[in-house]
């Protein structure tokens, strides 16, 4: 087994402990499952982060398709992670964790793919392109866990059901709402750039801005559903459920589109080399 086979096996044996580590904490309550979950999450993220500098630190002007997927798993967590020690919600590691472990279980889908970018657009395309669509979709996979977390206390609350178990660790509405709040303020001003940065990279690259394939097209769908939720959330004063919701259908749509779309239709960079 070659020496990045193995490490990619170390992810994602860590990912899978701490999935089912952090599902066996929140439900069981089980504090020592928890502090596992941490160690054994922490250490795949260690490794993650090598494999990672390691190919960085090479030639990225091509990448194996599989780092795409294995790089959005990685943002989950560090998006995670960095939204745990400003606001300290750590049951959105309930949905953080199996959302990376399930992206990087994608990424073996995809083995054998490589996606090529001209090696002079290079930078830009990885630090302004990728970069702030990844992190914005980190961001929004934090309201996804959060979104789904508010549904089911507001439901248990207005049905007056006694609160039992793992929903007594559950943080407040109010704080599950601060997180889609976060996620939207920053979120789509992100995802608008690297949406415009993809555009001009393009006009740069292949001396096109815009050529119609669906990726584009539902790229553009995602950012008016970002719009969307930005401005009712900004503007008209939405809180609560309805950017709680909103927030759950925008992430099934950007990341269902985005494996969709880079498996049926290969193009320019997607995750599908046509050559």
């Amino acid at each position: 087994m070659a020496f990045f086979d193995l490490m990619h096996w170390i992810v994602f044996v860590c990912y899978l402990a701490g999935t089912i580590s952090v599902i066996a904490g929140f439900v069981g309550q089980k504090p020592s499952a928890l502090r596992f979950c941490a160690l054994i999450t922490g250490l795949g993220l260690f490794v993650h982060t090598l494999d990672l500098g390691v190919w960085l630190s090479g030639d990225f002007k091509s990448a194996p398709a599989a780092f795409y997927m294995s790089l959005l798993s990685w943002v989950v967590l560090v998006v995670f992670a960095t939204l745990w020690r400003l606001v300290r919600v750590s049951f959105l590691g309930l949905a953080a964790t199996p959302l990376a472990f399930l992206l990087f279980s994608a990424s073996f889908a995809f083995s054998g793919l490589t996606v090529a970018v001209p090696k002079q657009y290079a930078t830009f395309f990885w630090i302004v392109h990728i970069g702030s669509l990844y992190i914005s979709m980190g961001l929004l996979a934090m309201a996804f866990g959060a979104g789904l977390a508010f549904q089911y206390m507001e439901q248990a609350i207005k049905s007056k059901a006694k609160l039992s178990g793992f929903t007594h660790q559950m943080p407040s509405l109010n704080t599950l709402d601060g997180v889609n709040r976060l996620a939207s303020l920053l979120g789509f001003p992100l995802y608008t750039m690297g949406l415009l940065s993809g555009f001009v990279w393009s006009a740069m690259a292949r001396k096109i801005v815009f050529t119609g394939h669906p990726r584009e097209i539902l790229a553009l769908a995602a950012w008016l559903l970002f719009a969307f939720l930005f401005h009712q959330r900004f503007v008209q004063g939405w809180q609560g459920k309805k950017p709680a919701r909103l927030a759950i259908w925008l992430f099934v749509f950007i990341v269902g589109s985005m494996l969709a779309v880079n498996w049926l239709f290969p193009m320019h960079h997607s995750l599908v080399d046509p050559t």
